[in-house]
């Protein structure tokens, strides 16, 4: 199997930590092999973007970073989308059956700050490790080490969407407008086969068990990252009050508003579809 080995340079003030050791090994003749010897100019890119807003020229390096994962012996796991300041498990697995791949230190690193500390691997061979990125955004790499092993992934880091919706009476029926704004690291603005998830949930408050959702998936095939969409929804269980919540979905990362209760007139119905909904 070739070694690539990943020269990551050090920046003065940068994002970029330390390098990765270059044991790391990655697949032969990858079509990714060239975005990793760009790695670290990406990444410093990320950390500069609030100054250089053009990060938008490594956009197809970004929608390859999930395939950029390690095949030596070692193999880390873990999600490949995560929000900054926010802490993620990863896991380190050794080779399963092998007494002399227990209860061995792996050591954990990211781009960002290098070195992030140690665990030991269980009685299964597994390591796990809680950690975070508070200061890259884009495209950003986490390593483990155990001898002689090394193992990476790399990763993507974004902010929360953003949704605003608004509800009104249509005919017989209600019709809720929702506004989103997606971040330009989401993988629905990265990804045209992802879509944007929007919907809205109604509940009874007669019957117990009398939730509705109505859902939307829109394709931003034109990277745009502002989109609306209406959703018009009936009420299941006939007259009485609702409660109405709008939702959206970037593919990993969601927003949900309340919108209050709706009171729908007419008599409250049992639908003949939902048995269990009793009154409450």
């Amino acid at each position: 199997m070739k070694k690539i080995i990943i020269l990551l340079c050090t920046f003065s003030g940068s994002a970029f930590a330390v390098g990765v050791p270059s044991g790391c090994k990655y697949e032969e003749s990858t079509i990714h092999e060239l975005n990793l010897l760009e790695l670290p100019a990406t990444i410093e890119a990320g950390w500069n973007l609030y100054r250089a807003p053009s990060f938008y020229t490594v956009v197809e390096f970004l929608r390859s970073l999930p395939g950029i994962n390690s095949s030596s012996s070692a193999k880390l796991s873990g999600p490949t989308y995560l929000l900054r300041n926010q802490s993620y498990r990863f896991k380190t697995d050794l080779e399963v059956g092998n007494p002399n791949d227990m209860l061995r230190d792996v050591a954990y690193y990211n781009s960002e700050r290098g070195r992030l500390g140690n665990d030991r691997s269980n009685w299964d061979s597994n390591s796990y490790f809680n950690l975070a990125f508070n200061s890259t955004y884009g495209a950003g790499l986490v390593w483990s080490t155990v001898s002689d092993e090394c193992s990476a992934k790399g990763v993507i880091v974004q902010d929360m969407p953003k949704m605003e919706a608004v509800k009104n009476p249509y005919g017989d029926k209600y019709e809720v407008k929702i506004d989103f704004e997606l971040d330009q690291f989401s993988e629905a603005a990265l990804d045209p086969n992802v879509p944007v998830i929007v919907g809205v949930t109604t509940k009874s408050d007669y019957f117990s068990g009398g939730t509705k959702r109505v859902t939307k998936a829109i394709y931003n095939a034109e990277n745009q990252l502002t989109g609306s969409a209406v959703v018009r929804m009936r009420f299941s269980m006939g007259g009485g009050p609702y409660y109405v919540e709008a939702f959206m979905n970037d593919g990993n990362y969601g927003q949900t508003k309340k919108l209050g209760m709706v009171m729908v007139p007419g008599e409250p119905t049992r639908p003949p579809s939902c048995p269990t909904c009793n009154k409450n």
